[in-house]
């Protein structure tokens, strides 16, 4: 079938995903794709089978993540993904030992599997109730221009610091002894 042929290429080609869903042809897409492209899908695919576009992450960056939960003992994950904003928050509940780890390897795949993903631009991950990642505010302190240090504090400016430090009693008198 020649058709199926031309169908597998231009998905390739434009990183739409087929998924059969009963009946139906679901082509998952990072962002819908442009008209010309869906009258070029129109053309190829026969009629009779019906087909609808549904923006979301890869499949690959879905399945992933399930396994990753699933393998983690004594956890409990939901996911929301917000189309409009391609955002997903991860709200993940239970003994979450995996995830509050100073080089948490399950923290470093689920950035690395979500960097990857066209689909996904911001997304947020909640422990028990707190916020222990989010890409927004990564990416601003990522962006924050810091000034460039051109001379190191001498050894007389480290001391008079730590004096001051021992010397004042509050927060409020260090700030106010700046």
């Amino acid at each position: 079938m020649s058709w199926e042929r031309d169908f597998d290429r231009l998905c390739g080609e434009h990183k739409i995903e087929p998924v059969l869903e009963g009946s139906e042809f679901l082509l998952v897409v990072p962002k819908m794709p442009s008209q010309e492209i869906q009258d070029k899908l129109k053309t190829i695919i026969p009629p009779e089978i019906k087909y609808r576009y549904v923006e979301g992450p890869r499949l690959v960056t879905t399945i992933s993540l399930q396994t990753m939960f699933k393998q983690i003992q004594g956890i409990s994950a939901t996911v929301e993904i917000k189309d409009k904003e391609h955002s997903m928050i991860f709200k993940i509940d239970g003994d979450a030992e995996a995830f509050s780890e100073e080089d948490s390897q399950a923290l470093a795949f689920m950035k690395s599997l979500l960097n990857a993903d066209t689909f996904v631009e911001n997304w947020k991950i909640i422990v028990n109730g707190t916020t222990i990642y989010d890409s927004k505010i990564s990416k601003m302190l990522a962006m924050q221009v810091r000034p460039e240090r051109d001379a190191c504090p001498t050894l007389d400016e480290i001391m008079d610091l730590r004096i001051t430090l021992e010397n004042c009693q509050t927060i409020d008198e260090f700030i106010n002894s700046l």
